[in-house]
């Protein structure tokens, strides 16, 4: 949930329950769908980035808002003339 003092965010009327990550999976879709429409939702996002928020803030759980910080992994094609086999590295 966005807590920016901002009059446009689209979660000021709605029930904070909604942006509970742990709550039933139709409230946090329906948390994701305000934020989808939300004026605000990048600055959100970035705050929640900035900190270790909790619950669903610009559209993305903690889980998902932890994956944007991992490092980038690429799917590498390893190849030799008998031997085909792929890896993912650390970009």
């Amino acid at each position: 949930m966005c807590a920016l003092d901002s009059e446009d965010r689209a979660c000021k009327t709605l029930d904070p329950a909604w942006f509970d990550e742990d709550a039933e999976p139709t409230a946090v879709d329906r948390a994701k769908s305000a934020c989808a429409r939300c004026p605000v939702r990048w600055r959100c996002l970035c705050r929640a980035l900035e900190g270790d928020e909790y619950g669903v803030w610009g559209g993305l759980t903690r889980t998902e808002r932890e994956a944007l910080r991992q490092p980038p992994r690429m799917l590498v094609a390893l190849t030799t003339p008998r031997n085909r086999r792929a890896a993912v590295v650390a970009a």
